[in-house]
């Protein structure tokens, strides 16, 4: 074969491979299509732009589930507020450089513990359209004839002092409640019945004592103490925020039950 011959040869050989495959650039070596996107669960982690912000929340409850026939009836009970034009007063004991108690372990603040239960019995009730007043909303210190003096000023309805207890007698644990006026005392009663059944603690009684804030209070008015920080156990309860969430709806229960019976 001539050196023309031959170059011609070639040229065709390279064209068919170009054209039929199985050269550099051919079909075979591109990439494959991206398949479909496969969607994450979004449970347990935070939606991201990607994700349906509708299927990453909870519908259950909330406006977002639009499959509810009820919507009226759901309507109503929101705007039922059985403590409409009633106010209440949560005092969350000691704060600032006062800790209150100490659990026994070292790690546990009364301060903290009072302050928290506080705010979540506050939202609850303001939800059922209280005027609630917080003697503290965050850790300082407020004289006691201060903080009976705010709920006098406020013409309230009841005053709730919160608190956690001590006694050198480690084993000594459960709830307590405290009045001072005999106006007080079917409020004292009616918190301690609630306490008890919402957390199922040891009922160490209702007790008359002259406490500065119930006593120097001119509505019905009591101290509650949620449990020993000197008892392990209590302590270790005082400390879970679902054990002080409890705390708080018994709260809320028995305020509603308390003024719903006096009218």
């Amino acid at each position: 074969m001539t050196l023309r011959s031959s170059l011609v040869a070639t040229i065709v050989a390279l064209l068919l491979v170009f054209f039929l495959g199985g050269g550099p650039g051919s079909p075979d070596q591109l990439p494959s299509p991206a398949p479909d996107r496969v969607t994450e669960p979004t449970a347990g982690r935070p939606p991201t732009t990607s994700d349906s912000v509708e299927d990453a929340l909870p519908t259950e409850g909330t406006n977002l589930d639009r499959s509810r026939s009820d919507g009226a009836q759901t309507a109503t009970a929101r705007e039922a507020k059985p403590l409409a034009g009633r106010t209440v007063v949560l005092d969350a004991g000691h704060g600032g450089a006062d800790p209150g108690a100490i659990g026994v372990s070292g790690r546990t603040w009364e301060k903290y513990n009072t302050l928290f239960v506080a705010l979540d019995a506050k939202a609850m009730l303001e939800r059922a359209g209280a005027r609630v007043i917080m003697t503290r909303s965050d850790d300082r210190y407020v004289p006691l004839a201060t903080r009976a003096a705010m709920a006098n000023r406020a013409g309230a309805d009841v005053f709730i002092s919160i608190h956690n207890d001590w006694n050198p007698n480690a084993s000594l644990r459960g709830v307590t409640t405290y009045y001072y006026h005999e106006r007080s005392r079917r409020l004292a009663e009616t918190m301690q019945a609630h306490l008890v059944a919402a957390l199922g603690a040891r009922d160490v009684g209702v007790l008359r004592r002259s406490v500065q804030v119930v006593r120097e209070t001119s509505m019905p008015s009591v101290l509650l103490e949620l449990g020993f920080l000197s008892n392990w156990n209590d302590e270790r309860l005082l400390a879970d925020p679902a054990y002080r969430y409890r705390a708080a709806q018994a709260i809320y229960n028995g305020v509603i039950d308390y003024l719903m019976q006096a009218g």
